[in-house]
């Protein structure tokens, strides 16, 4: 059991290591904004990529591309007034971070 338990937990340290090389990925010449990478890495520390890089959608691969683009693009159009203030004030304040982490968790479900 204990071998088990050794193996759940390098597992779960690879998935989480692919889930935030997933948000941080970006083609050659693509930009992000900081309000985009934001939200990215909130999904990331969130769990919610774990389900996209276990269905094989890594960084690099169409399927993370697509999730990644279909994410920002929810968050973009439902929350447009928070991503305008990250990237206006250079700041993710606490209350931007809790909407946004509502419309990922809603967005993943």
């Amino acid at each position: 059991l204990e071998g088990a338990g050794a193996n759940s937990g390098a597992e779960k340290q690879l998935l989480k290591k692919q889930a935030y090389l997933l948000a941080m990925h970006q083609e050659a010449g693509d930009e992000r904004s900081l309000s985009e990478n934001c939200v990215l890495l909130l999904a990331a520390s969130m769990l919610v990529l774990d389900d996209i890089v276990e269905k094989g959608g890594t960084a690099g691969t169409d399927l993370g591309r697509d999730a990644i683009q279909g994410l920002i693009a929810h968050v973009r159009e439902t929350a447009p007034k928070a991503m305008e203030e990250i990237d206006e004030t250079l700041d993710l304040s606490e209350e931007v971070r809790s909407e946004l982490e509502g419309i990922i968790k809603a967005h993943s479900s």
